[in-house]
């Protein structure tokens, strides 16, 4: 039922499913471009609606009830910010033990403008040994699917030049493109001079 309400909605808003949902039961999931909490909205509608099941991380308590009753369905996996073990290391160990388990992170980590994406969503995918998925959402053209798999290496410049090149393809719209900013880690900035 729920399958059925969420490609309504999708429907009647205009948008569309695009690319063939990844063969590979492991991967991040680049929720890209991220710039208003619409995006948030459309991503769990899109998970309802079509064979695909992608998680997200947010606070633990936000996945214990009443609200995990309605979170947990939707893909939430919560964050223990008080364990002794960081972010990457948790959601690694999620990757671990599960047979299928696919990670949807937004790498700007904000909505605002940024001059880099966070690095979070590079470490857990080399932690977990796991490839990264360029998701796409483009509001000019009302499509959401899925892009190309990229296997890490390592080499965070090469890498990253993948995920450009295939951003460069696509060439994603987000709800306000002012507020996307250039595909790179913040290791990727040259340091500027000092004088």
């Amino acid at each position: 039922m729920l399958k059925w309400f969420a490609r309504f909605v999708l429907r009647c808003l205009g948008w569309t499913f695009h690319w063939d949902v990844p063969k590979e039961k492991k991967y991040v999931y680049l929720a890209f471009p991220h710039s208003s909490n619409w995006d948030g909205f459309y991503l769990l509608l899109f998970i309802a609606a079509y064979p695909v099941k992608l998680h997200w991380m947010g606070k633990k308590s936000l996945m214990e009830p009443p609200l995990g009753w309605i979170t947990r369905p939707f893909g939430g996996v919560g964050i223990d910010r008080t364990a002794p073990q960081n972010t990457v290391e948790q959601m690694a160990s999620v990757f671990e033990n599960e047979d299928s388990f696919a990670l949807a992170i937004p790498p700007e980590g904000t909505r605002s403008y940024r001059d880099y994406w966070k690095s979070g969503f590079y470490h857990i995918a080399m932690t977990a040994n796991v490839p990264v998925c360029c998701g796409v959402l483009d509001y000019r053209k009302k499509t959401a699917g899925f892009g190309p798999m990229i296997d890490l290496t390592g080499d965070i410049d090469a890498d990253m030049n993948k995920i450009r090149d295939v951003y460069r393809e696509f060439a994603p719209e987000g709800l306000r493109p002012k507020k996307v900013g250039p595909i790179r880690l913040r290791q990727e900035i040259p340091e500027e001079s000092g004088g």
